[in-house]
């Protein structure tokens, strides 16, 4: 193998490296702007007569869309989070 072929085969694992972390940059940019989101409701039992509505705080925050995310991101890069 020649140092040009090496060269060749080292851009291109680190061209996919930085494409899975791109990818894992979004999904964290999405999950921490739902974190916020959830927190501005759950902030609302402080507030006011909040306890009393306390149950209607916690079911606007069911976000079950959450986990199939991430186990989506583990099946497709489980490669990644292993090594």
């Amino acid at each position: 193998m020649s140092v040009s072929a090496m060269f060749v085969a080292l851009q291109g694992a680190l061209t996919a490296d930085q494409d899975i972390r791109e990818e894992i940059r979004k999904v964290v940019q999405a999950l921490e702007q739902t974190a916020r989101e959830m927190l501005t409701l759950l902030q609302g039992v402080h507030q006011g007569a909040g306890f009393q509505d306390s149950e209607s705080a916690i079911n606007k925050c069911n976000f079950s869309w959450l986990v199939l995310l991430m186990f989506s991101i583990t099946d497709q890069h489980s490669a990644f989070f292993l090594s």
